[in-house]
């Protein structure tokens, strides 16, 4: 973290008396912003998510990813990431905290979500600033794992706030990317790593 960060962190909650969460500025290790501001996800990122899509194509969600964004102003937003995510006490015991039954991924866009329905607000603020370095908390995990989980979370936001048919369509939709992902990992790669 930053020098100031908890001072910054105080000051911004007392500047914004309506916040549940507040989030700052993501910095990589390299110096550059990393994007950590979206929108709510719904079917249509999920469908994106489910086949890969979204990776290779953003510009198929931009209102989703706001690659607009302006990290150097301080605002109201949707959702922040929980890599740099603080909640006001009050709130976090009104809403029960994170919902458990998130495994690695969502839980905070959960959360957020969960603030906003309940009348708070969320704000990133650019004055509040750490250095992140992402997924390193689960680089020992496989692709087709972390994908697997990410889609168990993400189908779960989905039924949670979404609905059933949308998560049902997602889910479907992200099975044969598992087939493939499974065979991939247990058959073609193990044989390319024995001829190595």
């Amino acid at each position: 973290i930053t020098t100031g960060f908890f001072s910054d962190l105080e000051r911004s909650f007392i500047h914004h008396p309506q916040a549940g969460v507040i989030g700052g500025h993501i910095i990589n290790p390299d110096g550059s912003t990393q994007p950590s501001v979206r929108n709510f996800p719904g079917l249509w990122v999920g469908l994106l998510e489910a086949t890969k899509l979204l990776g290779r194509c953003p510009w198929l969600a931009p209102q989703y990813l706001l690659p607009q964004f302006n990290y150097r102003e301080t605002q109201a937003v949707a959702q922040v990431m929980g890599a740099c995510l603080a909640v006001r006490n009050s709130v976090w015991q009104e809403l029960g905290g994170f919902d458990n039954k998130f495994f690695l991924w969502f839980e905070e866009v959960d959360f957020c979500k969960r603030v906003n329905l309940a009348g708070y607000e969320v704000w990133y603020d650019h004055h509040i600033s750490l250095v992140h370095i992402k997924a390193s908390s689960f680089s020992q995990i496989s692709a087709t794992a972390r994908h697997r989980y990410f889609m168990k979370s993400l189908v779960r936001y989905l039924y949670k706030h979404v609905g059933l048919v949308s998560a049902g369509l997602v889910w479907l939709l992200s099975r044969p990317w598992f087939i493939v992902s499974y065979f991939y990992d247990h058959i073609i790669s193990p044989k390319t790593s024995q001829a190595d």
